[in-house]
């Protein structure tokens, strides 16, 4: 039985360690960062993947990886993505399961299990694009995909010069980044950063109608494992004359909007802000109402996206064969491609 997919098509603009005025990497390149990371993470344990953690006031969740394939030049990247333990309705890995080998569980959290959801990203190195690939859940998981290489490529082995001796305290220092054989340390910094891709013709046509813009329509999905929308949710209840959380609710969505009348630089940040906005769930978008017309116009129908029917299967925790699915990515590698519009 085929699962129902959406898949959203990002460019690479960055990947790799860069000197002090950017240009081109001079290592860690698209095609040398996913070997790398498979020969880093081959037999080690989901907690021992983490490369980053995230401040307490930052959007960013805790990232695993999960699952690694590579297939004809591709690589399916499944990365698990933590959020805060609930009483119910949360799914849970075992931190000590090996990555490529883990199983979820939905009954309850256990001792050493780590408690959020999967996300998928299927990387075209000769295309040098990624394709965020969502079944049925709430984030796309772009930034946490984009942070984890990043702090990847920072750590990385294969070109990172640690301390010897290393610090007495079991930190990590590091010396500097070895581009090739035994040259000397150099001060590189990492970076990974893919950014969505947008089509020309719908966004052409918002520019040239700015000022019969009447009304910003604004639909955002919120998660109540995250602090800051509970606390954003709990305000709006009070306006509305409640007090208490909804019980067993895990996402909230709500669809508003402003009257305005906007100016072509300001429209600009929306679009901006919009394409930035890494977490749109398939819910979250904005609209534009323009002079006359009684339906707002979607940014998501810039975005190259679509819905893909996929031979694998997705169980309740929304976990995938990491092998079925880059078979069945790389079945559709035209389409997905085709996302992109001239």
């Amino acid at each position: 039985m085929a699962e129902d997919a959406k898949i959203t098509l990002y460019d690479v603009k960055h990947c790799g360690l860069y000197g002090g005025r950017g240009g081109q990497p001079l290592a860690a390149t698209l095609s040398e960062v996913f070997p790398a990371l498979a020969e880093w993470s081959r037999g080690k344990e989901l907690t021992e993947t983490k490369t980053y953690t995230p401040a307490p006031d930052s959007n960013l969740l805790p990232a695993y990886l999960l699952q690694l394939v590579e297939l004809r030049g591709c690589w399916l990247v499944s990365i698990w993505n933590e959020v805060p333990a609930t009483e119910g309705g949360v799914a849970s890995v075992p931190g000590r399961a090996v990555v490529g080998q883990a199983t979820a569980n939905l009954t309850r959290v256990r001792p050493g299990d780590i408690p959020g959801f999967p996300t998928y990203f299927w990387v075209d190195v000769a295309a040098g694009t990624v394709a965020s690939v969502k079944f049925n859940h709430l984030l796309g998981g772009m930034n946490q995909f984009n942070r984890y290489l990043s702090s990847f490529i920072e750590i990385a082995p294969n070109w990172c010069v640690f301390a010897d001796p290393p610090p007495t305290d079991g930190s990590i220092q590091i010396e500097g980044y070895r581009v090739a054989g035994n040259d000397e340390p150099q001060n590189l910094f990492a970076r990974f950063n893919a950014t969505l891709v947008t089509n020309k013709g719908p966004v052409d046509e918002f520019r040239q109608r700015v000022r019969d813009i009447t009304k910003i329509h604004r639909k955002v999905e919120l998660s109540m494992h995250r602090r800051e929308q509970i606390a954003m949710f709990q305000k709006l209840l009070r306006a509305t004359g409640m007090r208490h959380l909804p019980e067993r609710q895990e996402r909230v969505r709500l669809n508003y909007e402003v009257a305005v009348s906007i100016t072509l630089d300001q429209l600009n940040e929306i679009i901006e802000e919009h394409n930035a906005d890494n977490y749109i769930s398939q819910w979250e978008d904005v609209g534009l109402q323009f002079k006359g017309e009684s339906t707002p116009k979607w940014l998501s129908r810039a975005i190259a996206r679509s819905d893909f029917a996929l031979d694998v299967r997705c169980d309740d925790a929304g976990l995938v064969n990491a092998q079925q699915l880059a078979e069945e990515l790389l079945r559709h590698r035209g389409a997905i491609n085709s996302l992109r519009r001239q």
